[in-house]
């Protein structure tokens, strides 16, 4: 089960916490550098604590910084004066503090640079160095949910990652080592247990906290988290019919495609069919495409859904056999080539389906009015072309269709050919129905098309346009958006 976001490596280390070279003692003060987990300070690893030791009779060192690199000599001495340069202040990273007798610790905010060196400064001069070269790998568990600009208290956090602890266990949060509870996969049944856990406060302060640096040999994403719940609960909706409800959301099934249409909150969503595993973030109210296998018999869709306070409801539904059937999608669209207009235009039609369509009397339209198609056989996964009947293509540049492209010849593929500045385009079918949209959207560059991201991406979806990434145009191929 690999669904989550994209894992990277971070180092262990073995040293002896007492090696004088796991930490630094300046001129200036007494006070002790050392980092946690306990490493050389040029072997330390991405996510860890800063830690400053010293006699308890002394003052901890004044207004830390922990700055990306190291401050040129002019910045470091104006900052013990009280000043702080505009260029230091730009590589200043953020971090969480914690101050006890005869200790301070800092944690970054977030997973520091590998290879990068970082310098703890104060207003007492430069306190240490530290440079970001792991020696062994470890295990890494990306947050995936509350959102990292989630401003929202939450009584619960998501970590995955492509393995994770399968054990219950209690840890502390820093700063102020408040309790929590870490338990396994993404439900108390277990769900996802070996590749996910959550982290739930035994709070409900609403400050800020970070989970521990480690849990058994794995290390959390240190972005930290406001703790305790202040959101209303999410409503379950009235889904009118055929919808059917789904968590705090609606789903549909037109022609073996299945979208829900979510809640007016913004919800994370993970969901298991025998198709397998897909999650999404649905920022409100919005619809998103759930695959489905094509299937003679019943299946069942698991949903788990987590709002921004951490709450999660658990639901399933039994979806009716998914037959064969086609879904043809207007996928591409090239309407300022680097070519001839409107000679070289096309628009690029997609069978998305696992059924051939068929389409005779279908109709496209553009804001000038609609032309009728010539009757087509489209196979599933097969790409088409609406072409201009003295359409070469490749030329002044342009890209050539994938040989053997089915190539539309039209006396015109819109009304008044397609415009550079945008319009929007609507397939319709022989009974009226519109099949596929795009949303009259300029791309602004010769050469590039606007593509869908994906042939199953919903029409209305903000983000399943864009401009095609280079070289510009996949004519009869899949697309790349940028």
């Amino acid at each position: 089960m690999k669904f989550w976001i994209a894992i990277v490596g971070l180092g262990t280390v073995g040293c002896a916490a007492d090696d004088p070279a796991n930490r630094t003692t300046t001129s200036t003060t007494d006070w002790v550098l050392s980092v946690a987990p306990a490493a050389r300070l040029d072997q330390a690893e991405p996510v860890l604590a800063l830690e400053l030791t010293g006699p308890a009779e002394l003052t901890p060192p004044s207004d830390l910084a922990l700055v990306e690199g190291e401050p040129s000599e002019v910045s470091a001495k104006k900052y013990t004066t009280g000043e702080t340069t505009a260029v230091l202040a730009e590589r200043i990273v953020p971090t969480l503090g914690e101050q006890s007798v005869g200790k301070v610790v800092l944690r970054p905010r977030y997973a520091l640079a590998v290879g990068q060196r970082y310098t703890l400064i104060s207003r007492s001069g430069v306190l240490g160095v530290v440079t970001i070269s792991p020696q062994l790998e470890r295990q890494y568990l990306t947050r995936v949910w509350p959102p990292r600009d989630s401003v929202e208290a939450t009584g619960q956090v998501l970590y995955c990652g492509d393995a994770a602890p399968s054990d219950a266990s209690a840890v502390t949060l820093f700063p102020g080592g408040v309790r929590a509870r870490l338990e396994p996969g993404f439900d108390a049944a277990g769900s996802g247990a070996g590749n996910c856990l959550r982290i739930q406060p035994e709070t409900a302060s609403g400050g800020e906290a970070q989970p521990p640096l480690l849990v058994a040999d794995f290390a959390l994403e240190p972005v930290p988290f406001r703790v305790g719940v202040d959101l209303a609960e999410l409503t379950i909706p009235n889904c009118l019919a055929p919808a059917r409800t789904l968590g705090p959301g609606c789903l549909r099934i037109d022609n073996g495609n299945a979208t829900v249409q979510g809640p007016s909150g913004t919800t994370y969503w993970v969901l298991r069919s025998a198709d397998g595993w897909h999650s999404t973030v649905d920022e409100g109210g919005g619809r998103f495409v759930v695959p489905l296998a094509q299937s003679n018999a019943p299946q069942r869709l698991d949903a788990w859904v987590f709002d921004l306070a951490g709450r999660s409801l658990v639901d399933a539904i039994e979806i009716a056999p998914i037959l064969p059937s086609p879904h043809v999608a207007i996928n591409e669209v090239m309407a300022n080539p680097l070519g001839s207009e409107p000679g070289d235009e096309w628009i690029e039609l997609v069978n998305a389906g696992t059924a051939a369509a068929t389409m005779v009397g279908w109709k496209l339209r553009d804001q000038g009015g609609e032309v009728e198609l010539p009757a087509l056989l489209l196979e599933p996964g097969a790409f088409a072309l609406l072409v201009r009947s003295d359409f070469v293509g490749g030329q002044a540049g342009d890209i050539p269709p994938v040989a053997g492209t089915t190539l539309i010849r039209m006396t015109a593929i819109a009304k008044n050919g397609l415009t550079n500045s945008g319009e929007a385009l609507a397939l319709i079918d022989a009974a009226g129905t519109v099949v596929s949209a795009t949303p009259g959207r300029s791309i602004g560059q010769e050469g590039v098309s606007l593509a869908r991201r994906t042939p199953t991406e919903l029409d209305g979806s903000a983000e399943g346009f864009g401009p095609h990434a280079s070289p510009g145009a996949s004519p009869g191929a899949a697309n790349v958006v940028e």
